[in-house]
C-alpha cells in the first residue's frame, strides 16, 4: 500500500466490526471474534481494506463530514450526501484490496462472512449498517461496469418536505407582512400632507409664542 507511518493494531472485544481511530497514529481496532473465526487469507482481506482507509486519508475526510453534519444538520440533503460519501468511500477501499490480490470472489465472501459473523445486516468492515450497502459492494466486485442507483431515503424525503414547507409558511409570512407595510402612493401623500400640516401648525404657534 506504501505506506510511510507505523500503524499499531489492537484485538478488542468490545467492538463487532473493524474501525480506525487516531490522527497522529493511527490504530486499527481488530474485533476478537473476527481474529478468531476467519481464515488467515479473510483476515488479510480486512487488514488490506481498514489499512487503505488509512493509506487515503479518509479519517481526515470523515473528520470533515462530521463538522459539516453538525452545521447542517438541519439540511436532509447534507445526510443523503454524507451517506453516499461513506458508500463510495467503502467501495473505494475495496477496489484498492482486489487490485492489490487479484481475487474479487473470495473478498466479496470475506464481505459476506464478516457480515454474518457479526450477527448484523451491516456492511463488513465498518460502513453505515444498510443491507442494500453491502449487496451494492458485493455486485461492484463482481459484476464488471455495476453502478449502484442512488436512492434517497424516506427519511430524507420527509425531512426535505418538512423543511421546505416550513420555509414556505416563513417564506408567505413574510411576504403578506412587507406588502402590509408598504404605501401605497395615495396614501404616502396622505402622509405626507399630514406632516406638512402639522409643521405649519407647530410654526404658527412657536410664531404667536414669540409674539
Amino acid at each position: 500500500l506504501g505506506l510511510s507511518r507505523r500503524v499499531r493494531i489492537l484485538v478488542t472485544e468490545q467492538l463487532l466490526s473493524p474501525a480506525v481511530m487516531g490522527i497522529l497514529t493511527p490504530t486499527l481496532l481488530l474485533p476478537v471474534s473476527l481474529v478468531t473465526s476467519l481464515p488467515l487469507e479473510q483476515l488479510q482481506f480486512i487488514l488490506l481494506h481498514e489499512l487503505a482507509h488509512i493509506r487515503r486519508g479518509d479519517y481526515l475526510v470523515n473528520l470533515a463530514q462530521l463538522v459539516i453534519e453538525s452545521i447542517l444538520f438541519f439540511n436532509p440533503a447534507v445526510w443523503w450526501i454524507s451517506r453516499q460519501i461513506r458508500q463510495e468511500r467503502e467501495a473505494c477501499c475495496d477496489a484498492l484490496a482486489v487490485a492489490l490480490t487479484g481475487t474479487r470472489l473470495e473478498y466479496a465472501r470475506t464481505l459476506a462472512n464478516v457480515a454474518a459473523t457479526t450477527l448484523t445486516v451491516a456492511p463488513a468492515f465498518g460502513g453505515q449498517r444498510h443491507p442494500s450497502s453491502l449487496k451494492d459492494r458485493i455486485q461492484r466486485l463482481l459484476t464488471p461496469g455495476y453502478r449502484p442507483i442512488l436512492r434517497p431515503t424516506w427519511s430524507t424525503f420527509l425531512g426535505a418536505f418538512l423543511i421546505g414547507g416550513t420555509l414556505l409558511i416563513v417564506s408567505a409570512n413574510g411576504a403578506r407582512a412587507t406588502v402590509e407595510a408598504i404605501l401605497t402612493a395615495r396614501q404616502r401623500m396622505d402622509q405626507i400632507e399630514q406632516k406638512t400640516t402639522a409643521l405649519g401648525l407647530e410654526s404658527n404657534a412657536r410664531a404667536h409664542g414669540n409674539l
